[in-house]
């Protein structure tokens, strides 16, 4: 008998083959982790022992490896029209898979296709006391592809190199040949499959983190978020583990724990204790899904592969923040990264964190301080006591817009002995939100109170801070009140007081001038 061989089109969510059973009453398989295919029980062993002497001795098995989200199917006959759309799906190299016979398996007779079909694709062969043969190692190439010659038999397959930040796919069960089931009937006494061909594919996970910190100075707090997505969960598995854990700088920022929520991207919130826990540890904490957390999880997940799990908490600039750049970044430990299983891997442990984590980007809040020098503006002396403010001003200008700041509490600041004060730490004016922004603003110095025995500096000063200059040295002077007019610093009353005295010598200068002129 000629037959006219096809190629398996498999439906693999997260590396995992589902196949129609051959079977008649047996329901067809859906995005199972593995192949319960081949019953022939109405096929005689003869029927078997010829048909598997047109196949030969050996199978082609190609695997062709994705990134995308698992498609499912309801029913697989084994023929192209079969394959999953791989549309705008990148193929993924250097992937290793782990094919090993199952022994004990003879697929020239009917009674093994049998037990073949009876085989549990949700279990080990280990759980099943079925043992395992000599591995065979296939890599897929560039264009993610890997093929092979394999002996006829019952092959078990495992991803054993799973590609960087993905979820590794569950393990399968694979017959080498396979019915041809293109049958309507579904009896698998057409022919054969001697070129099978499966798509296993891994969901790819991404971390994005963003910052809100427009205006902030030291002691006031700024905005993180961290989104990661979810992969699919492995078929009649549960996931085993997820936790998001934030690593930032502990010398600059002090999270807030208490400000902590977490939510799924459908609106969703998750509640402490129950569904998560948080786990603190030297510059970073962790956010630790729970085994009810966990189901939740994958019910959210179930149908909906954008599904993502959102994490905002506020953080504090410290008080005494120094200078310079804040580096903030996060990483996601997805679920059953490396192994199928669906053992509850426990709460998140830093000093032993599960494999694989996906980082994220990087985000950095950049504060900026001032420096004052305050000198007497003949002879260089250091001078103490002058009383400064903070303004923003228009950009290039020292047209004071808003002002004065408050930072810490504080809205004045002193020059020491030394003549110097630094302020504490702002936002520089052309970095916030992690962006390059345009300099729309500068700071601006105003004198409030000179030192004693020197004239007020009449003019805000421009002390620009930027992201290329997080420390602003700035040099005021200030000239002796000696031998210049100044008015009381007592109030509208000194004002008037005074102007009332000038006006009394004025009227008896008039006075006099006319008496000497009537005696004269």
């Amino acid at each position: 008998m000629s037959l006219k061989l096809s190629r398996l089109s498999g439906a693999l969510a997260a590396g995992s083959i589902a196949f129609t059973l051959a079977m008649p009453g047996i329901a067809a398989a859906q995005d199972t982790p593995g192949t319960a295919v081949g019953s022939l029980a109405e096929v005689s062993n003869a029927q078997v022992q010829s048909l598997l002497a047109s196949v030969g001795d050996t199978v082609n098995f190609t695997i062709h490896k994705y990134n995308g989200d698992p498609q499912t199917k309801d029913r697989l006959t084994g023929t192209t029209a079969d394959a999953p759309n791989t549309d705008g799906l990148e193929p993924v190299g250097g992937v290793e898979f782990s094919v090993a016979p199952v022994e004990g398996f003879d697929l020239n007779k009917v009674s093994d296709w049998k037990r073949y079909s009876e085989v549990d694709t949700t279990k080990t062969p280990q759980e099943q006391g079925l043992s395992l043969g000599q591995a065979t190692t296939l890599t897929t190439g560039d264009n993610g592809e890997v093929s092979k010659e394999m002996p006829v038999g019952v092959y078990y397959v495992t991803e054993t190199k799973t590609p960087a930040g993905a979820s590794a796919i569950a393990p399968f069960f694979v017959a080498l040949p396979l019915p041809d089931n293109t049958d309507p009937n579904g009896t698998g006494s057409e022919g054969w499959v001697d070129d099978v061909h499966v798509y296993p594919k891994n969901q790819p996970i991404s971390v994005e983190k963003s910052v809100v910190d427009k205006d902030v100075v030291a002691g006031e707090t700024i905005e993180y978020s961290i989104s990661g997505n979810v992969p699919a969960v492995p078929q009649n598995k549960k996931f085993n583990g997820y936790d998001i854990v934030d690593d930032y700088d502990e010398s600059r920022v002090s999270p807030v724990l208490d400000t902590v929520k977490v939510s799924f991207s459908s609106g969703d919130q998750l509640t402490k204790g129950t569904d998560y826990t948080i786990v603190e540890s030297d510059g970073q904490f962790a956010v630790s899904f729970t085994e009810a957390g966990l189901v939740k999880l994958a019910e959210k997940r179930a149908g909906n592969p954008d599904l993502k799990v959102n994490l905002v908490f506020n953080a504090e600039v410290k008080a005494d923040v120094e200078n310079g750049e804040a580096i903030n970044k996060a990483s996601v430990y997805p679920p059953n990264t490396g192994s199928p299983s669906g053992d509850f891997r426990g709460e998140f442990d830093p000093n032993d964190p599960p494999e694989d984590p996906v980082p994220s980007n990087e985000v950095k809040t950049v504060m900026g301080r001032i420096s004052i020098n305050k000198t007497d503006a003949k002879n260089g002396k250091s001078l103490s006591g002058a009383e400064f403010q903070l303004y923003k001003c228009g950009q290039g200008t020292t047209d004071t817009q808003s002002g004065p700041l408050t930072i810490n509490g504080q809205d004045k600041w002193v020059t020491g002995d030394d003549g110097k004060v630094t302020l504490p730490a702002i936002q520089v004016e052309d970095f916030y939100n992690n962006e390059q922004q345009t300099d729309e603003f500068d700071y601006c110095l105003v004198e409030s109170k000179a030192p004693s025995g020197y004239a007020l500096n009449p003019k805000p000063v421009s002390a620009s801070v930027t992201a290329g200059t997080t420390l602003a040295s700035v040099d005021i002077t200030n000239a002796p009140e000696k031998g210049m007019f100044r008015l009381p610093s007592t109030g509208a009353a000194g004002v008037i007081g005074l102007l009332a005295g000038g006006l009394l010598l004025a009227i008896f200068a008039v006075f006099a001038i006319r008496r000497n002129n009537q005696q004269a």
